[in-house]
């Protein structure tokens, strides 16, 4: 039996939580320890988390826990529209119980993190921050329509789009903040009133969406030739 639109929307809220609040522990939990983590371990329990996932959910909804990753899809034509805004809808819902969370769990360390990271996105450097995390999301992208996350997915593919998870943040968090999830970066702006900036967090992600959506039909149209 197919997975309804409510379970698939909860699957995104409830996946797009998990990997918000896990991510801001990881920054928190290294601040906290003196830098103990680092940003290898940071990267780490980010791709980690989203393998775990996306493969737990990743049958249900695709598990795409990002916007922009859910705009590559309806893009590239593999997810009509009404889904794709249901979907990012229920991801910025599960940005901003993730921030609230994190604030109740680990007080104002968050917002301060918040900070840092907002800190990192320098207007005046906007498109070398937005030409670095669209590639990154491409990279990330490219592995969910590779690994066919949600249609019929193998074993390996939740490991793989953790991997592409890891090295982005790996790179993109002493640069950028490390973001590279609009819904993410919502929760924490609406739950902390923490706006300077926040058109950055959507503008590179959203970038790479577009060009990964291209990129993935492409591939798909070059697919279906293969198998003719």
């Amino acid at each position: 039996m197919a997975d309804s639109p409510a379970q698939r929307a909860m699957a995104e809220m409830v996946g797009t939580f998990l990997f918000s609040f896990l991510g801001a522990a990881a920054f928190v939990a290294d601040e906290r320890s003196g830098g103990a983590l680092g940003i290898g371990g940071v990267a780490a329990v980010h791709g980690l988390a989203l393998a775990a996932i996306v493969a737990a959910l990743g049958p249900v909804s695709g598990a795409h826990v990002n916007p922009a990753v859910s705009v590559a899809w309806a893009l590239a034509g593999r997810m009509r529209w009404p889904r794709a805004v249901m979907y990012v809808l229920a991801q910025l819902l599960g940005g901003v119980a993730a921030a609230l969370a994190a604030a109740a769990v680990f007080g104002s360390d968050v917002w301060r993190r918040a900070r840092l990271a907002v800190a990192a996105a320098q207007p005046e450097r906007a498109a070398a921050q937005i030409i670095l995390e669209a590639i990154l999301t491409l990279a990330v992208t490219l592995v969910y329509f590779g690994a066919r996350i949600g249609e019929g997915q193998r074993p390996a593919a939740a490991l793989a789009v953790g991997a592409a998870m890891s090295a982005a943040v790996f790179l993109a968090a002493p640069l950028t903040g490390g973001t590279l999830n609009p819904a993410r970066a919502f929760g924490v702006a609406l739950a902390g009133s923490v706006w300077e900036n926040h058109w950055l967090a959507w503008a590179g992600p959203l970038a790479g969406a577009v060009v990964a959506a291209v990129v993935g039909a492409l591939l798909a149209v070059r697919e279906a030739r293969a198998k003719e």
